[in-house]
């Protein structure tokens, strides 16, 4: 594949990524559907339309969007820090599962990106158990962390 178009291909992944990370985001105060719904379809949409334009499509990654969906419902807060950390850990879980599928469908280096998905998801549970940053953008960080992984196993 020529690399302009793995660089407009990448251009493409991150607009996805951005979109439904700011609805993420936006869901998190006001209208959880945005979340919940219209973010989890743009994101798992955008990793279809990624796949099948690499063509490393399978029917059975259309339930990446049911598995987004699945993630973004689950709740995430607690007033104590461990449940707070389980919970948030569960919805890693979550999103790492289509990471997982992917992987065992087309394996090589899609293994291999599992690792740094389920690290950044880590990473994720940190910001959002610690907040040390403002409510808004920690949030549309948090779905970037969550989600950066599933947009890279096409290109592996």
């Amino acid at each position: 594949m020529n690399e302009s178009l793995i660089i407009f291909q990448f251009a493409v992944a991150t607009f996805c990524l951005f979109v439904g990370s700011v609805l993420y985001s936006m869901g998190g105060y006001r209208g959880k559907w945005k979340r919940r719904f219209l973010g989890s379809l743009i994101l798992a949409g955008g990793f279809n339309a990624i796949c099948a334009w690499r063509g490393v499509w399978a029917p059975w990654q259309i339930l990446a969007w049911g598995i987004t969906i699945g993630a973004f419902c689950l709740p995430y807060g607690a007033k104590s820090l461990v449940p707070k950390i389980l919970k948030r850990s569960a919805v890693v879980a979550a999103m790492c599962l289509t990471g997982v599928l992917f992987a065992i469908q087309h394996g090589g280096n899609a293994w291999w990106v599992l690792i740094p998905h389920a690290g950044m998801g880590a990473w994720s549970v940190y910001l959002g158990v610690k907040n040390p940053i403002q409510a808004r953008a920690e949030e549309g960080f948090v779905c970037i962390l969550l989600s950066l992984g599933l947009f890279m196993y096409p290109f592996s």
